[in-house]
């Protein structure tokens, strides 16, 4: 049979333990309606006179910073082609906004970062693919349902990428994201092999390095696999 995937050091995505939890919801109107309007009018062209008015939004919680995550988040899963724009305006994210105090009861927590949720919404997103509530629903919804998880799935790891390369994500997620879209080479899915070949023309050369040598030529391996006739793949 295939040998697993090595992983050496490389963990899975874990959700910490002491990670931030939203309480009560974020006063979302006024900031939710803010931040989409900012989002739905930047461009390449117009960046840094939206990335200055979107950091002078009045965040003033945890909550409402988690808000403007996940909003982010939407838009660039949506619109992939602009990934790196929405990631250029993490990196002033976690500039400009402000830090909150952890939650009380906890000394051991760490403040509440833009980085850390950011880091959070990356990981709520890598585990979603596999959490989708099916109960209840018709065959055909039930595939649709799945399509549309696996969709957003492929969408994240391409802004993980984009994310990485602004140094806003460390590199073992990036081997995750890779072993993920390895991990079955007997039964490739088109959009995985997609996805794949498109994380690494974003990040290939950033990780082909001496320590991380041993994992890039495994991926190599695996990607010959793939290019075999019997995958059935399109040419």
């Amino acid at each position: 049979g295939q040998k697993p995937l090595i992983t050496g050091p490389v963990e899975p995505l874990k959700v910490s333990e002491n990670r931030w939890k939203p309480g009560e919801k974020a006063v979302a109107s006024v900031l939710q309606r803010e931040t989409a309007g900012f989002l739905n009018k930047i461009t390449p062209e117009k960046f840094e006179q939206i990335r200055d008015k979107f950091c002078a939004m009045a965040v003033q919680s945890a909550a409402d910073l988690a808000l403007v995550i996940k909003l982010i988040f939407d838009k660039a899963l949506t619109e992939p082609a602009f990934g790196s724009v929405y990631a250029d305006l993490c990196v002033s994210g976690a500039e400009r906004f402000p830090e909150f105090p952890p939650s009380e009861g906890d000394a051991r927590a760490k403040p509440i970062t833009f980085k850390r949720l950011l880091l959070n919404r990356c990981q709520e997103e890598f585990e979603a693919e596999k959490n989708v509530d099916l109960d209840g629903l018709s065959d055909k919804e039930a595939a649709d349902a799945v399509a549309k998880a696996k969709k957003r799935s492929l969408g994240n790891i391409r802004f993980i990428g984009e994310l990485y390369k602004k140094r806003m994500l460390t590199e073992k997620i990036m081997h995750e994201c890779l072993i993920k879209l390895l991990g079955d080479v007997a039964n490739p899915q088109e959009e995985e092999v997609e996805c794949l070949c498109k994380l690494l023309m974003t990040i290939g050369k950033h990780i082909d390095h001496e320590r991380a040598r041993e994992h890039v030529n495994e991926y190599f391996i695996r990607m010959d696999d793939l290019c075999k006739p019997d995958k059935g793949l399109p040419s």
